[in-house]
């Protein structure tokens, strides 16, 4: 495949000041006088993207995403290394940074077709569909300071997607439509790959990442912490994020048992007969990504049908129960088990557990000892492919407030078969009603629409 965009050894570095006087200062005396503290951005950071590829990039608040993608887009130079990029860019950095207020919507229509080098007569031909895409009606001919967010930002999206880029970076740009934009946005990209156009996605939303993207870049603190396939990438994110609201919950849990602080006791539970796991299910191998603790271990996570068999297989609409297996080497006074199943494309689909399942109610599980956690449930009627569960075990109070023992991703898989055809992701038991007149329907409202009204099921 054609590289179309290859970072190499890229590095950047800004200089904070915590004055303004600070920075006129040092202009003042030609740097002579040095007030500002040396801030590294990027470090060491390279990278490839592929013709047609959609590449996405994550990370933490100030981590430096978007440092890398004002340099992609040719806003900044990096202090070291080298980027090559083969084609036209087009940035969706912040939508609209370069409408003018008070020119029309049509006019900085033709304003960023102008800057991104498309003939005039060229963008005076897109310039009703950009229009109709946006949406904005008799909007078009006022200045865009009157314009709503929503309006700015769908008219934006669609001059700068309409520009004949052969790369196009998105920053969080759709973080500000609502949900019917959001989905003709997606609709567009998927356009555009279509046609051989390069995505850069930037976005904390690891879902989008997930399904718009085949690999991803991982920065932290401006340097490359992992790159390779986007499920694998935002598991090991999600991993790390898990990981430090533990360390955050249990700095919190130290200060008030400190503090003196009572704690809640754990809800008085009778345990249930523990069932042996059937011949052959097998055993859980952790790997990289998984949050493993040490003490306590999911040892199997498999489905089962109404007869108490293992299975890897079911249809949808029909009872089965999910059964989770672990040990623990530690008291767990206040114990969660939880689950998610997504389809391939990293959708979750189901996201349970038995604290919300229960009422709110946690359970205890003694130390060195074995748990069984079974979820009961008729499986939903899902579009046929085969879905990923991951499964987890935390101790805590709620859902946000706990401790997370051990998280594994793919923990086991399940092909799933629809009852009759299922085209969406989703399908739902119903009940249809058809009710037909055999009078006209100026009869039928002179009549008030009581007679010749038959019910067919």
């Amino acid at each position: 495949m054609e590289c179309v965009l290859e970072g190499e050894h890229i590095c950047k570095e800004y200089r904070l000041y915590q004055r303004t006087a600070d920075r006129l200062v040092e202009a003042v005396t030609g740097g002579k006088i040095v007030r500002g503290k040396r801030h590294t951005a990027l470090r060491d950071i390279s990278f490839s993207v592929e013709k047609g590829e959609a590449f996405g990039i994550i990370g933490s608040n100030g981590a430096g995403k978007s440092t890398l993608l004002k340099i992609c887009a040719g806003v900044l130079e990096p202090d070291a290394g080298e980027l090559h990029k083969c084609g036209k860019v087009s940035a969706l950095l912040e939508l609209g940074a370069g409408f003018h207020p008070d020119y029309t919507g049509a006019e900085n229509v033709l304003l960023t077709g102008r800057v991104m080098g498309v003939p005039r007569s060229v963008m005076e031909e897109r310039l009703p569909g950009i229009l109709e895409f946006a949406g904005i009606g008799a909007y078009a001919d006022q200045p865009v300071r009157t314009y709503s967010s929503g309006m700015f930002a769908r008219l934006a999206f669609a001059a700068a997607t309409n520009v004949d880029a052969d790369i196009l970076i998105v920053d969080e740009a759709l973080s500000v439509g609502d949900i019917y934009f959001q989905n003709r946005c997606f609709r567009r990209f998927a356009e555009l790959r279509e046609g051989g156009v390069t995505l850069l996605l930037v976005s904390h939303d690891l879902e989008t990442v997930r399904n718009m993207t085949s690999r991803t870049l991982w920065i932290e603190n401006g340097t490359a912490k992992m790159c390779g396939e986007s499920r694998e990438v935002c598991n090991a994110y999600a991993a790390e994020i898990h990981r430090k609201e533990n360390e955050d919950y249990l700095k919190r849990s130290k200060r008030e048992a400190e503090c003196g602080e009572e704690t809640h006791e754990a809800a008085d539970e009778r345990a249930e007969e523990f069932k042996a796991v059937p011949p052959g299910v097998p055993g859980i191998a952790p790997k990289a990504g998984d949050i493993l603790s040490g003490s306590v271990r999911i040892l199997h996570c498999y489905f089962e049908n109404a007869h108490g068999e293992a299975v890897s297989e079911l249809t949808g609409g029909t009872f089965c129960r999910l059964v989770i297996v672990f040990e623990t080497e530690e008291e767990l006074q206040r114990c969660i088990v939880g689950f998610v199943l997504q389809n391939r494309k990293g959708v979750s689909i189901i996201n349970s557990n038995t604290l919300t399942v229960q009422g709110g109610k946690t359970f205890p599980v003694r130390a060195g000892s074995l748990c069984r956690v079974e979820f009961a449930m008729n499986f939903p009627v899902l579009y046929q492919d085969i879905y990923v569960l991951d499964c987890a075990v935390a101790e805590g109070e709620s859902v946000m407030e706990n401790e997370l023992k051990t998280w594994i991703y793919g923990a086991t898989t399940v092909m799933v078969r629809p009852q009759g055809t299922c085209l969406a992701i989703m399908d739902i038991p119903q009940k249809v009603t058809v009710k037909t007149s055999d009078i006209g329907l100026k009869e039928s409202i002179a009549a008030g629409g009581r007679s010749g009204v038959h019910a067919q099921v």
